[in-house]
């Protein structure tokens, strides 16, 4: 079933990130998010599609510093949540997403379609 009123509602609710971190030049590391309102209950919440760190930067603060700034465009845009998701057998960056503290550590099955 399609809800019209959801269908001009929702494409006016995405707001793009794209943050770098920089020292000085080249640039520490990047990260892409977005701005989501769940079109069912409208609530507000920031998907983090991707934070990169330069292979020389890790280990050194630069992913942690991407990840509080988002947090904190996530708190000052109303969002109830931040979601991201990471390969299981990342140990380096699942450690540093729960050194962040997180309310929830979920196992999320992905799934890929290639296109031929």
């Amino acid at each position: 079933m399609i809800f019209p009123d959801l269908l001009i509602y929702f494409p006016y609710t995405l707001i793009l990130f794209l943050l770098t971190l920089y020292f000085c030049w080249p640039a520490l590391g990047i990260a892409s998010a977005r701005l989501e309102i769940k079109p069912y209950d409208k609530m507000r919440w920031l998907y983090v599609d991707e934070v990169d760190v330069c292979a020389d930067q890790r280990k050194k603060g630069a992913g942690k510093a991407i990840m509080r700034k988002l947090i904190e465009i996530a708190r000052d845009t109303g969002c109830e949540e931040v979601w991201l998701g990471t390969e299981v057998d990342n140990q380096a960056v699942n450690a540093l997403y729960r050194s962040l503290d997180p309310d929830d550590v979920a196992q999320v099955i992905g799934y890929a379609y290639k296109m031929d």
